[in-house]
């Protein structure tokens, strides 16, 4: 079982020894999380939030062997998109993208890319 947390030294400490998916608000964390999960626990995954578009987040090289859900509001300029491609690809980057319909094409352009993808569902009854 995994289990879900933010970012917090602390806390990863007392969770010693099982299988985290930690949580930062910006990708400029994604190494210094995965870091403080790996020396006590197992890391799943990073999931990291941007507040720019995916053609505006900087995506690191240093990210390599590191599992990661790139959250985003949106693709952005598709030619910007399409470089960011061979990088992504290369990576363990999932790209994360809200469920609306002005970013299923962007989905399907990364998708045929060769970039994994995936649509976070938000505002959905909670049954």
């Amino acid at each position: 079982m995994n289990l879900v947390c933010p970012h917090e030294p602390s806390l990863l400490m007392r969770l010693d020894g099982r299988t985290i998916l930690v949580r930062v608000d910006d990708p400029r964390d994604i190494v210094p999380a995965a870091g403080d999960t790996r020396s006590r626990n197992k890391l799943a995954r990073v999931l990291a939030r941007s507040e720019a578009p995916l053609a505006e987040t900087a995506i690191a090289e240093n990210w390599r062997g590191i599992a990661v859900d790139l959250a985003v509001p949106s693709c952005g300029p598709m030619l910007a998109v399409l470089k960011l491609a061979p990088l992504l690809r290369r990576l363990e980057v999932r790209v994360v993208l809200p469920a609306e319909p002005a970013e299923f094409a962007g989905a399907k352009v990364l998708a045929s890319l060769g970039v994994p993808v995936a649509v976070a569902l938000t505002g959905v009854r909670d049954w």
